[in-house]
């Protein structure tokens, strides 16, 4: 999510044994000004497959109304409907 390269092994490919992440976490980073939308992308390189993003977010940055811009929520839609992935719970 920087502008320096990943580490070798942390990007998933297939063929690299023991690639990729079970699980990345974000906890408290999604506001104004930390990550942008397209973070969520980034995350999903990493993933290995059936792997889980789990991330918490105030409910004002899910809204086009109080979100400053960011369009988390529109980011999210966008990448579901496209198949790139499921929303599994809200809470």
């Amino acid at each position: 999510m920087g502008s320096s390269p990943l580490p070798l092994g942390a990007l998933y490919k297939e063929e690299v044994k023991g690639s990729g992440y079970d699980l990345v976490l974000s906890s408290a980073c999604m506001i104004k000004g930390h990550f942008p939308n397209t973070c969520f992308e980034e995350m999903l390189k990493v993933l290995k497959p059936g792997g889980h993003i789990l991330f918490t977010i105030r409910d004002i940055y899910l809204s086009s109304e109080t979100d400053n811009g960011m369009d988390f929520a529109g980011k999210l839609a966008e990448l579901e409907q496209n198949g790139k992935m499921t929303h599994i719970e809200t809470v």
